[in-house]
């Protein structure tokens, strides 16, 4: 196994609903490479880790040990309170981005419009109400998506290219490498 973390991902996730919170199970992937289950019952304890791999169980350490405070929307007054993340955090945000995922590519399957204009927060992002009754009609609501916002040099169209406008929203299949 290579001595950093390359890419971090979730497969085979699967909610439901825990006696305080939506609860997951999940399989965390190290380098491309099962190395844990992973539970959280949604009883609002934390996560629970059963590891197949100690070598990938200390990268992962190492890994959440140097990422930099989040801003996860706490306040302290009127100042954005900074939060060191922990294994938790990281598989949460893995788990929920993989889910996001899945949410966009369905309503693509379903020939809905999804687009992502410069109004748009981070990982935000439009939904057409109706779906588009054939190729040509989805043809012609992407054009009139983008004629309606001419000069918006951040919008993107996900039923044009997926992968880029999932990339962009933070939401890619396999993260990028530091």
């Amino acid at each position: 196994m290579s001595d950093k973390i390359e890419s971090l991902a979730v497969k085979g996730v699967k909610t439901f609903m825990g006696s305080d919170a939506p609860g997951y199970n999940a399989t965390l992937m190290v380098n491309g490479k099962k190395a844990a289950e992973v539970v959280n019952d949604g009883g609002g304890g934390e996560t629970s880790f059963r590891w197949n791999d100690y070598e990938a169980e200390k990268l992962f350490g190492i890994y959440v040990e140097s990422l930099p405070p989040v801003d996860y929307g706490s306040m302290v007054g009127d100042n954005p309170q900074l939060i060191k993340p922990n294994d938790d955090c990281v598989v949460s945000d893995l788990v929920e981005r993989h889910i996001e995922r899945k949410k966009i590519l369905r309503l693509i399957g379903q020939r809905k419009l999804v687009w992502k204009t410069n109004t748009c927060r981070d990982s935000q992002y439009l939904v057409g109400r109706v779906p588009a009754s054939s190729p040509a009609v989805l043809a012609a609501q992407v054009q009139e998506i983008k004629d309606n916002n001419a000069g918006d040099d951040k919008l993107m169209v996900a039923n044009e290219d997926a992968e880029a406008f999932l990339d962009a929203l933070g939401f890619a299949r396999h993260p990028r490498k530091d």
